[in-house]
């Protein structure tokens, strides 16, 4: 009786352990993730990079606002930011600045930018697939932007701003006589809690 016995409570300590374990690697579904910034991506008003500038751009004065347009030739946008096909890593880096290397980082991206002159405004916003990626981004996105050569207009301010759910946004454009690049951290800093300024200097 006390060998049964014995085989019994070994039996029930075996079994204690492994539904312990099982459920220890179990996630609620019900948990929301929450980003670097403290929101939560469940709370995100944007879901897709064009949605994120849209709500930027939506939210510009109307005296402030100019002609835009934005996405690639299969996604164009006459009238607002548009996707932009992230198939070719050389166009997008000859297009928004994007650097070819750092492609398979990301998920996904969207342009804004002035009808009339690429260089007096340009802004593109990019989901990368994790938060690390994003962060160790900017530095090389900045510098890829720096170095360009310019062509029919010369910028004069470069700007980076991150927000929430892995997005990183780069604008330059011509801001000392429009204030067009202040303009828009206005937009993207009041409009997108948890956006901040990630980058900020002269294009010179």
């Amino acid at each position: 009786m006390l060998k049964v016995l014995k085989h019994i409570l070994v039996f029930a300590l075996i079994s204690a352990t492994i539904f312990a374990c099982t459920s220890c690697g179990k996630k609620d579904k019900n948990t929301a993730t929450t980003t670097q910034s403290g929101v939560s991506v469940s709370d995100l008003s944007y879901k897709t990079p064009e949605d994120l500038l849209a709500i930027i751009w939506d939210n510009y004065p109307a005296s402030n606002k100019f002609a835009v347009m934005g996405g690639d030739e299969n996604n164009l946008n006459e009238d607002g930011p548009g996707k932009y096909s992230i198939a070719n890593a050389e166009e997008l880096d000859a297009y928004l600045g994007f650097p070819a290397e750092k492609i398979s980082e990301i998920d996904s991206a969207a342009c804004l930018i002035n009808a009339m002159n690429q260089n007096t405004f340009t802004c593109a916003a990019y989901r990368f697939k994790d938060a690390i990626s994003a962060t160790q981004s900017i530095a090389a996105m900045k510098d890829n932007i720096l170095a360009r050569r310019w062509m029919c207009g010369f910028p004069d301010s470069l700007l980076i701003i991150t927000a929430p759910g892995n997005y990183v946004i780069t604008i330059w454009g011509i801001n000392e006589s429009s204030g067009i690049i202040t303009d828009f951290k206005q937009s993207a800093l009041t409009s997108i809690p948890g956006a901040a300024i990630a980058a900020e200097e002269p294009i010179v």
